[in-house]
């Protein structure tokens, strides 16, 4: 499996909102799974978009670990996790830990707003 790099330029004031709209999301859920990974995925021949978006826009992602493994993409714990076939436990147990890195990131991101914010009111009254 080789990886491509391939730049689109978006024709449209739609896509152009699309391109804004998923740049916005904190994580990508792949819906690539036992079901349809071997007849609409070709066994990961065909690349799924979700999988193209996260990867450019280097988003965290949940992702089906055959998928993973022809993408060859590891799983981190941190940035990508897996999923075993056919397993709710296993999809459940990815999907919350990625929930569980996004909580700590937000909870990071909104403790320093909260400290900029009080810095910047000691600043005024001064």
């Amino acid at each position: 499996f080789s990886t491509m790099l391939c730049l689109t330029f978006p024709k449209s004031e739609k896509e152009c909102k699309l391109y804004d709209s998923v740049g916005e999301v904190d994580a990508v859920l792949t819906l690539v799974d036992e079901t349809n990974f071997d007849t609409k995925y070709q066994g990961g021949e065909k690349l799924s978009s979700s999988v193209t978006w996260a990867l450019g826009l280097q988003k965290p992602m949940v992702i089906y670990k055959p998928l993973a493994e022809v993408c060859d993409i590891p799983e981190d714990n941190a940035t990508y996790w897996h999923w075993h076939y056919n397993n709710a436990a296993s999809f459940s147990d990815a999907f919350g830990d990625c929930l569980n890195e996004l909580e700590r990131k937000w909870g990071q991101r909104t403790r320093r707003r909260e400290s900029e914010k009080k810095s910047d009111q000691v600043e005024v009254k001064t």
